[in-house]
């Protein structure tokens, strides 16, 4: 049976270990879960974000484990099918994530994606899906979009004043990329996200690389990035895991294409 909803959920950082969420991120967790039993045959579950620009990831023998993974152990550990869930290792910011799950959810063909994350970041959530998902309308313009906001639980009062004041924000950081996509890109947020975006551009990467890691000071909100309030690592080590989720992505990409393709040929000549 073909899946018609995408439930999508947003990361929160860097977890401790690969079985202990982070506490603001569980209620997320346990929301996708409880959305998927409801129609378990008909859905599949989308973990966003391979890590933050804020945060040292977590390793494993020096590899990676992205902010992902820990999302997909977590609900194969609760029994969902492997085939029901899929990780993005693309994705480093809301807007990435925006960007990857589009594409991820067009080609999946689905009619419905349930949007989960925490309530101090629904609002900017909306206004970035919104925008992304309307300017890649693609062949499924007409997918419907719906938000789910959780409980803000697992953060200190300060540390959640923190990070709604960086909310705030990043809200007004958003208008003016938006005017920048528009006026420069013409609307083309491809072209925007791989030429000026500091995650996702050659030329962003490699400033990362060389300077500090000034996205870490500021206010008092790090641990709602998982961050226990210290940026933690070196630039050089997070340069080279963003590298390798572009990598990833890339891949991802070129899978989907080659399997629509082999699906289309199949299709029209009864063999692959």
């Amino acid at each position: 049976m073909s899946p018609t909803t995408a439930i999508v959920v947003l990361g929160g950082g860097p977890s401790p270990t690969l079985t202990s969420p982070l506490p603001f991120v569980l209620p997320r967790y346990l929301a996708a879960l409880s959305l998927y039993k409801t129609s378990p045959h008909t859905s599949k579950i989308l973990c966003l974000s391979a890590g933050t620009a804020h945060v040292q990831p977590l390793t494993s023998c020096s590899y990676p484990i992205f902010e992902s993974t820990v999302c997909g152990h977590f609900m194969l550990s609760n029994n969902i099918p492997p085939s029901d869930v899929l990780v993005d290792t693309f994705s480093y910011d809301t807007i990435g994530n925006a960007y990857y799950a589009r594409n991820v959810v067009e080609n999946l063909g689905v009619r419905k994606s349930i949007i989960i994350t925490s309530r101090f970041h629904i609002e900017r959530s909306k206004e970035i899906f919104d925008w992304v998902w309307g300017l890649k309308s693609g062949k499924n313009s007409k997918l419907d979009l719906e938000y789910n906001s959780v409980e803000d639980i697992g953060l200190t009062d300060s540390d959640l004043a923190g990070r709604v004041e960086k909310e705030l924000k990043g809200l007004r950081g958003f208008e003016k990329v938006k005017r920048k996509v528009e006026e420069s890109y013409n609307n083309n947020i491809d072209a925007w996200m791989f030429t000026e975006h500091d995650l996702y551009s050659s030329e962003g990467l490699a400033k990362r690389a060389e300077g500090g890691c000034d996205y870490c000071s500021g206010y008092g909100g790090m641990t709602s990035y998982g961050g226990g309030g210290t940026c933690g690592g070196n630039e050089s080590s997070n340069f080279s895991l963003v590298v390798f989720g572009v990598i990833i992505g890339a891949c991802l990409s070129e899978f989907w294409k080659r399997r629509k393709f082999k699906s289309k040929n199949k299709n029209k000549n009864g063999f692959v």
